[in-house]
């Protein structure tokens, strides 16, 4: 491309250019730093509540978790 075919932007080419990365700036920062909310689901109908020293088997309970252990290393250098 030569000089002569350049043409450079004008005063309002950059004005909308500016207005847009301003108002997509505001837009990115603004869904950022939102909080979000919460949903709230309703309890299952069938399930109760835990009693007092109740920790399995009821609403807000524990649930066990099984993990596999990490496998040992490997034993002796490579020869």
């Amino acid at each position: 491309m030569s000089e002569d075919e350049y043409r450079p932007p004008t005063w309002r080419r950059r004005l909308l250019v500016g207005a847009l990365a301003l108002g997509t700036a505001a837009l990115v920062l603004g869904y950022v730093t939102r909080r979000p909310t919460p949903v709230h689901l309703p309890p299952p109908r069938d399930t109760a509540r835990c009693a007092p020293g109740q920790a399995q088997r009821c609403l807000g309970g524990s649930s066990a978790v099984f993990a596999v252990p990490a496998a040992a290393p490997a034993s002796g250098a490579a020869r």
